[in-house]
């Protein structure tokens, strides 16, 4: 669609012959994965199926191993 008929956004649902609009909300919030896992170690919930791994965060020992793995 975008590079046919140049098409940027797409809306899907509404009413029809109801203009659609991008807006926000208010007090709108957004949160970042360390304070929603800080959230689920601190209930308890890490062991649940649906809880998210943890995040591996460690520039230092990724880049040894990219070293380690292709310029060896």
């Amino acid at each position: 669609m975008s590079k046919h008929e140049g098409v940027r956004t797409v809306v899907v649902g509404g009413k029809k012959d109801t203009n659609q609009q991008y807006c926000g909300t208010v007090g709108g919030q957004s949160t970042d994965f360390s304070t929603i896992d800080s959230e689920i170690k601190t209930t308890h919930l890490k062991n649940q199926s649906l809880a998210p791994p943890d995040l591996v965060n460690n520039p230092v020992g990724i880049w040894e191993e990219v070293t380690r793995r292709f310029l060896a």
